[in-house]
């Protein structure tokens, strides 16, 4: 009988060893290839300086704030498509819902054309940090 409970013993300690193993391996895909991290993101923190619409494309031109890092306290400007994320409070917001003078956080991982202003190639995610729309 004893012998019996430390096959069994050890057939749990498997168990739980593979479902770690497997959890963590599943984690790790998520973290780097899905939504919980965006790897090789820029953010940083920006005022709405303008908002344009032409031909259906809405771009966006901020002016970096200077709790950032040198590189991200000038102008910028950058398109925002269906794939663009725009979050209030967590909220999905509309287009219609940014205003000139909000300050946002802005998620990019594209490239950042060298010209003025700055062109962001690739927004993800634009937050709007003020407390109301």
């Amino acid at each position: 009988m004893e012998k019996g409970w430390k096959v069994l013993c050890i057939i749990l300690v498997i168990i739980i060893i593979v479902g770690l193993i497997f959890f963590i391996i599943n984690y790790s895909n998520i973290k780097y290839n899905g939504k919980l991290e965006q790897k090789d993101a820029d953010v940083f923190y920006a005022t709405i300086e303008e908002i344009r619409e032409y031909n259906g494309i809405t771009t966006v031109l901020v002016k970096g704030l200077d709790v950032n890092d040198i590189n991200h306290r000038g102008e910028f400007d950058f398109s925002i498509d269906a794939n663009t994320e725009l979050l209030w409070h967590g909220t999905k917001i509309e287009i219609s819902d940014l205003k000139e003078g909000q300050n946002i956080s802005i998620t990019s991982t594209g490239e950042v054309l060298e010209r003025y202003p700055a062109g962001l190639t690739k927004v993800t995610r634009v937050i709007v940090l003020d407390d109301e729309l």
